[in-house]
């Protein structure tokens, strides 16, 4: 490998989301002995672990543009949608939430890393607006505003966390109680 330029970033990057996702996250140490660098390599391009983590952030963003800018099928039916919707966002806090915990802890002193998670979470919020458009689409302005943030909240990797961790939910439980409750605000909104 190449101990310079663009493939030690990514690199780098790869390494550091592998120990994020297999649990074993401490310090930058970790990312430089599994990415089998010098400590001194590693801040040749990288500030600090807020720099990673914050280009772990935008990194993320670019490799899976397809589940951030997923659609449903413009002919789906609500349930289907319902149900697409719901495993798209499992998928996505299965792939990103161990970079999100991490990264919420350094965006209270870092805004750099603020502004990669608030730009996931805008891209995120923006799927309840495609997938449930038909619904969302008949009510008022404060009613539907106030459905998708139910909506977007409900499915965010944090509630998908409390589930799992809190609550003991396997992903197939979080499922069911999303399906649920997703298709319980959409027909209480639209019924009003």
């Amino acid at each position: 490998l190449e101990r310079s330029g663009l493939g030690f970033e990514i690199h780098v990057i790869d390494a550091a989301m592998q120990i994020l996702h297999s649990g074993r996250w401490s310090s930058t140490e970790l990312v430089d002995r599994e990415a089998d660098i010098s400590t001194s390599s590693m801040y040749r391009y990288f500030d600090g672990i807020d720099d990673l983590l914050r280009r772990m952030g935008e990194r993320f963003a670019v490799d899976h543009a397809e589940l951030l800018d997923a659609a449903p099928p413009p002919t789906a039916d609500r349930n289907k949608r319902i149900a697409a919707f719901v495993r798209l966002r499992l998928r996505c806090a299965a792939t990103i939430a161990p970079w999100e915990r991490h990264a919420e802890m350094y965006a209270i002193h870092n805004d750099d890393v603020g502004a990669v998670i608030a730009t996931i979470r805008r891209a995120l919020s923006h799927q309840v607006d495609r997938f449930f458009a038909a619904e969302l689409g008949s009510l008022t302005p404060a009613r539907r505003a106030d459905a998708a943030a139910a909506l977007d909240a409900m499915t965010s990797t944090s509630s998908e966390r409390t589930m799992r961790e809190v609550h003991g939910r396997a992903p197939r439980q979080i499922a069911r109680v999303w399906s649920a409750s997703i298709d319980s605000v959409l027909a209480t909104h639209s019924s009003s």
